[in-house]
């Protein structure tokens, strides 16, 4: 197995002396050339005894991918070895890309997501509390950390511990994947899985490095004169000094307590540190996850560790069978001596006449290739990997149990096969919800703090709009507030099941039965709740707007019923929690003017069924009378009201409505 070639001899063959060293630790260096010194030789020895972890990481690609890659550095990554046998030209079953893909399948149908609350908070950090959710949800798509989630989650099955670094470039906070083999902790500090350093060693292009460090004093002169990263197996080859990739190692030491001001960061090339900042946090800049937690140490082990024995027999036995079948799966033409069968005759021609001369005919012999028992073998072996891991292999092969036939049954069905994995799917959301949340929530603070850059703004989703929001508008105490992990959606996925749910909601009477049969038909339930909870959704809009300050005037055809409870509601609340007093008085006005348009409203409409029943004794005395054009009854000459009906009474007129009079303001409102 090839390992990836060392760090130092990667560097044109240029090395630092490192006996007039110091002593001190690199995080206490004040001189830019000892502090990039220091650094690289303490990544040279952490890698020098990461022998066993970097094989293990590419044994992990190669079972996963099913490539006998050589290394994952810039040039081995892609490189196959002189192997006679390739991946290509043998039996593939990989038990543990199955248990793999089927798992990280699982966590895609939910993307945990913090909420914020404050604790013991006024009515001021609550607001900006709930601002601050819209941020982060902002934040979360504008990084596409769904997507790097599934990376994370993916890796931690893979390698054991699946890595996210959050950083931040000017007033602009990013996030990337971190494959394992670039991370490094000392094995010595990690006995308790809580290093005080960590190190990165990544290629960056050139041209990219000094457009990230251009504000940089005495970087991109640095940058310039640093060699490339070389291939030694291609020294030779024009391609090879066409590529611009520069070895780059960051180094992290974390504050020792808070406000120690020890913590630092420091970045450095092979011919010095081009930036040095300090670093005031005490958990490193990665968010880690992994899938089973180590007793001991740093990185975590993950299915491919847990499969790798049965992966490797599964491999062996697959191999045996094909041998088998290509030796002995052609049928053999046993031609007796003397018998005159003439070879050529023998053709694969359905209903041949073959002509022979001897008592003995021809004789056709097949074998039996492989005996029973290794194929029993073979699939004892696929079925404990299922069982190891906990995955069900009828959802790795997208099959539901026989007799699952609503949806009731199907979503128990997954709720016991998730009960397997309640520690995983716990820890992820801590790590998602929260972690991530702590690092964006960490480096906003920076961007705050550092006067040479723009505010932080991010395009956050309001309702069905997008608005830009400011850090500073949403900015609370971390002490002040508590991050808690946002349920996912309940929604059921497959339509056998958003039909089971139709189901449910007509026999409970909360959907009319018209409805249903259209949702039968087509089970939009997304589609089908927004639009029942518009109203509401409408009502909680103008609660947020009176709330921030801004005024909109009722709307008739809001829902009168539900308004006025729930917006007192929400003045009282806002009351009592010491809003604003433009907001209260925006409370009062709507209230108000909402009552002034409901009775306008509510007398419009008795004016309207009035002026309806009135036409339908009109008609009801046209059919009495005979209708239109009939000849004149008894009593019909008169001008009478209703002298055309023996008995009738005279229809009421109807009485004059008169405007409503508005209430007057409370004193406390502006006139």
């Amino acid at each position: 197995m090839a390992a990836e070639p060392h760090i130092l001899e990667q560097r044109s063959g240029k090395r630092l002396d490192y006996s007039k060293m110091p002593e001190t630790p690199w995080y206490e260096l004040t001189t830019p050339r000892d502090v990039a010194m220091a650094t690289w030789e303490v990544l040279t020895y952490l890698q020098d005894n990461y022998n066993d972890k970097r094989d293990t990481i590419i044994r992990n690609m190669r079972l996963y991918g099913g490539n006998s890659v050589e290394g994952y550095g810039p040039y081995s990554y892609n490189r196959l070895p002189n192997n006679p046998f390739r991946a290509s030209d043998r039996l593939s079953l990989n038990v543990i890309a199955s248990n793999i893909d089927t798992y990280v399948s699982k966590m895609a149908m939910s993307m945990p997501r913090p909420r914020f609350l404050t604790s013991g908070g006024d009515y001021m950090q609550q607001r900006r509390a709930k601002r601050l959710q819209q941020f982060m949800d902002g934040m979360f798509y504008n990084l596409d950390l769904e997507e790097k989630s599934l990376d994370q989650v993916r890796d931690s099955c893979v390698f054991g511990t699946g890595l996210v670094y959050f950083y931040r470039i000017g007033n602009r906070i990013c996030a990337e994947r971190v494959f394992p083999g670039e991370w490094f902790v000392d094995p010595k500090q990690s006995l308790y899985g809580e290093p005080q350093e960590h190190f990165r060693v990544k290629y960056v292009d050139r041209a990219v490095l000094m457009g990230m460090y251009q504000d940089v004093p005495g970087a991109q002169d640095i940058i310039a004169h640093t060699d490339a990263v070389e291939d030694p197996a291609y020294t030779t080859s024009t391609y090879n000094f066409q590529r611009d990739q520069i070895q780059v190692v960051m180094a992290w030491h974390l504050e020792s307590a808070p406000g120690a001001g020890d913590g630092r960061f420091v970045t450095c090339v092979q011919d010095g540190m081009i930036n040095d900042a300090p670093y005031p946090r005490q958990i490193p800049p990665v968010s880690k996850l992994v899938w089973k937690k180590p007793m001991v140490g740093y990185w975590g082990k993950g299915i491919a560790d847990d499969l790798t024995g049965l992966q490797i027999e599964i491999n062996r036995l697959l191999k045996k069978i094909q041998d088998a079948h290509h030796l002995l799966a052609v049928p053999w033409i046993l031609r007796p001596v003397g018998s005159r069968v003439n070879p050529s005759q023998i053709q694969n021609v359905p209903g041949l006449i073959l002509d022979y001369n001897g008592d003995i005919p021809p004789t056709v012999v097949s074998h039996r290739t492989v005996n029973p028992e290794i194929y029993e073998h073979l699939q004892r072996l696929i079925d404990y990997s299922y069982e190891i891991t906990g995955i069900s292999q009828l959802s790795a092969a997208s099959q539901k149990p026989a007799g699952l036939n609503s949806g009731v049954a199907l979503q128990e069905y997954h709720d016991i096969g998730t009960v397997r994995f309640q520690d995983q799917g716990k820890r992820r959301e801590r790590v998602v919800a929260i972690g991530y949340a702590e690092h964006i929530i960490a480096l906003a603070k920076e961007i705050a703090e550092d006067a040479s850059v723009p505010d932080l703004v991010v395009n956050a989703p309001v309702g069905s709009d997008m608005a830009k929001i400011k850090w500073d508008d949403v900015s609370i105490p971390r002490d002040d507030l508590i991050i808690e992990i946002y349920p996912a959606s309940s929604f059921p996925r497959s339509p056998a099941a958003k039909q089971e749910r139709v189901m449910q909601m007509m026999g409970g009477q909360l959907i009319d039965p018209a409805e249903a049969m259209k949702l039968l038909d087509f089970p939009d339930l997304q589609a089908f709740t927004d639009r029942r909870d518009a109203p509401l959704n409408d009502i909680e809009a103008v609660i947020e707007l009176l709330e921030d300050g801004d005024y909109e005037t009722p709307e008739p055809f809001m829902d009168f019923v539900r308004a006025r409870p729930m917006i007192q509601g929400a003045y009282l609340r806002a009351r009592r929690e010491g809003a604003p007093e433009k907001a209260l008085n925006n409370f009062r006005r709507y209230m108000v003017e909402l009552d002034a348009l409901q009775q306008r409203t509510a007398a419009y409409q008795a004016n309207q069924a009035q002026l309806q029943q009135m036409a339908a004794q009109k008609q009801a005395g046209l059919v009495a009378g005979g209708g239109q054009g009939a000849p004149p009854g008894p009593g019909t000459m008169t001008n009478e009201p209703g002298a055309g009906v023996p008995g009738a009474a005279p229809p009421q007129q109807p009485p004059q409505q008169q405007p409503p009079q508005q209430q007057p303001p409370p004193p406390s409102m502006p006139t």
